[in-house]
């Protein structure tokens, strides 16, 4: 996701941040779904996924934030489990994506 959207999220939620958001996350599923076996992109398409699901979450849709969570969590999985000794994959699920997937199950 690149700085604009970022800054957009953080000014507060409408339509342009989720156009935004929705746009970024598109490009990263088409770059990792035309080669699943570059671990940057699949990195970059977990992140996404993270960024969306807190959006989500920010516009009280919470079903649909866990869902995008778990679907960037599953990323994160698969490529632990095809390159375990890559250290910027093993760090996105606790500083990205753990604790607002907690906070979401307990509310």
């Amino acid at each position: 996701m690149d700085a604009v959207t970022r800054l957009r999220a953080r000014e507060g939620v409408d339509a342009s941040n989720q156009a935004s958001f929705k746009a970024s996350l598109a490009i990263a599923e088409r770059l990792a779904t035309a080669d699943p076996g570059n671990a940057g992109w699949q990195r970059d398409l977990a992140i996404s996924d993270g960024r969306v699901a807190m959006l989500l979450a920010q516009l009280g849709r919470r079903e649909d934030a866990l869902d995008a969570f778990r679907r960037g969590r599953s990323t994160i999985a698969r490529l632990r489990k095809h390159s375990p000794t890559n250290g910027a994959v093993h760090n996105v699920d606790g500083g990205v994506m753990a604790g607002p997937v907690q906070r979401l199950q307990l509310s």
